[in-house]
């Protein structure tokens, strides 16, 4: 369903000002950044993986250096998706680990020893 032209000049003002208040945010948004480039890569390699699998398949039988040069072809675009996947984990894993010690409990006394009180009636 379309916006209607109201809701696109929201849109755009809604853009706008986050883009001044928040540069560095909107750039990593905007970015070509872990988010967008993991997706591409891994159809890359998944493609090369069933291209060596098609040479490996096709060429065995009748050289055994083709069927080899399928074999290499396979493990390359295999190392090379994981590669991608890790580096993807691994800035998920930075978020995310980033995001739960900003929730952390609060360092006041009065606040751990209310958990703790608590804890401990039950």
């Amino acid at each position: 369903m379309p916006l209607s032209e109201h809701e696109q000049r929201i849109l755009e003002q809604i853009e706008r000002s986050f883009y001044e208040h928040d540069p560095v945010l909107a750039h990593r948004v905007g970015s070509d950044g872990p988010g967008r480039r993991p997706g591409r890569s891994c159809k890359w390699g998944l493609l090369w993986f069933v291209g060596g699998l098609a040479l490996l398949l096709a060429s065995f039988s009748t050289s055994l250096v083709l069927g080899a040069l399928g074999f290499l072809v396979m493990l390359g675009a295999s190392i090379y998706v994981e590669r991608h996947l890790r580096s993807v984990a691994r800035a998920g894993w930075a978020e995310l680990s980033g995001s739960i010690r900003g929730r952390s409990v609060p360092r006041e006394p009065g606040v751990r020893l209310h958990f703790r009180d608590r804890f401990r009636q039950e």
